[in-house]
């Protein structure tokens, strides 16, 4: 179709990405990079960052993340071959567990080059500077330090506990379960200065074990 031109994102280890689109925007040396079908042809390098693709038909777009690498332009064909690239869909996927199953809130997104990160600051209720926070990130690079982590990690990522403290534990269990969230308890068990612990099971958490506690009525934090 004249209309669209066919986008090709690979890395050493994989095709990242691979269809038509109707707009692509790349980091390049001199500024961001903006090609259209029948784009006069090009061979540049590309710098580290996002590379943006509107999808043909849908109008979407996708979010490819490379460390730096080759662009080639042909007026039907945009081919990028990158150092290393990492899919946005990794992320995205990391938020929506957080929103949509545990209710948090995106305070904060940004794209890191420096540190090699694009990251996203979540929490829950109104958010203050005291406020407990949870960071998510994922690398731009295997290079960067979080890269290296996780390929250290075996690419599982995560953290091994993370516990949240809650007014009712019944009522936030029953509301996990109606979400689809595997519990290792049919009912809370007591847990450290009488408070009551549940466990979300890390199948249902992106590989992190997750407890929910409720402390006891005189608790004195």
């Amino acid at each position: 179709m004249a209309n669209t031109i066919h986008v090709d994102v690979v890395s050493a280890e994989t095709s990242i990405f691979e269809g038509e689109a109707e707009f692509v925007a790349l980091p390049g040396e001199a500024g961001e990079l903006g090609i259209y079908p029948q784009h006069t042809p090009l061979i540049t390098r590309i710098r580290p960052g996002a590379v943006r693709i509107k999808q043909a038909g849908t109008g979407e777009e996708e979010f490819v993340f490379v460390a730096g690498g080759i662009l080639e332009v042909q007026p039907n064909r945009v081919t990028v071959l990158a150092d290393t690239a990492i899919r946005a869909a990794d992320l995205d996927e990391a938020k929506a567990l957080y929103t949509d199953v545990f209710g948090m809130t995106v305070a904060h997104e940004e794209t890191n080059e420096e540190q090699g990160v694009e990251e996203a600051m979540l929490g829950t209720g109104d958010q203050h500077v005291e406020n407990a926070q949870i960071q998510l990130l994922a690398p731009l690079s295997e290079q960067s330090t979080i890269g290296k982590w996780l390929a250290k990690n075996g690419g599982r990522g995560g953290i091994q506990q993370l516990a949240y403290r809650v007014k009712d534990i019944d009522a936030v269990c029953a509301t996990l379960r109606e979400r689809g969230v595997t519990l290792l308890y049919d009912e809370p068990k007591i847990g450290t200065g009488g408070s009551r612990i549940q466990f979300a099971h890390p199948k249902s958490t992106g590989g992190i074990l997750l407890e929910l506690v409720e402390p006891a009525a005189d608790a004195a934090h």
